[in-house]
């Protein structure tokens, strides 16, 4: 007998389509819209959020703290950076994948929706812009 299916998130794994489209202000007739592709790799989303002038911050497990994981040869405080809008991606790893959600202001970053909380998401990165001031 084989082990019973794992149950897929909700959601139709556009979520960083969703996500980034969100932050830029790219609308849904867009280039960069229709140039998502469904699902998405951790590592290409922080290469793709550098192209665009974004910056990075991964939570480091060992260190308890958020870590600057941008391309660039700048270096962001956290703290500094928090006060703008950007990208929460969360990892679920009851499935070994990840969800990405926008958020308007990422100090007050909320969490994902009640449906993911058999999924145990644990929030991994954050993806800001800062040439963004915090959205209401």
């Amino acid at each position: 007998m084989g082990k019973p299916a794992q149950l897929m998130p909700p959601g139709d794994n556009y979520c960083v389509r969703d996500a980034f489209c969100e932050l830029m202000n790219w609308s849904e007739n867009s280039e960069e819209y229709r140039g998502f592709q469904r699902g998405f790799d951790f590592c290409d989303v922080i290469k793709m959020a550098s192209r665009h002038g974004l910056v990075s911050f991964e939570w480091d497990y060992e260190q308890h703290g958020w870590i600057e994981s941008s391309c660039g040869a700048r270096t962001i405080e956290f703290e500094t950076a928090r006060d703008h809008p950007g990208v929460a991606i969360y990892l679920l790893p009851s499935v070994k994948w990840y969800h990405c959600i926008f958020h308007p202001h990422i100090r007050w970053v909320v969490g994902l929706p009640r449906e993911y909380d058999n999924y145990k998401p644990k929030l991994s990165a954050l993806i800001i812009d800062l040439s963004q001031q915090p959205r209401d």
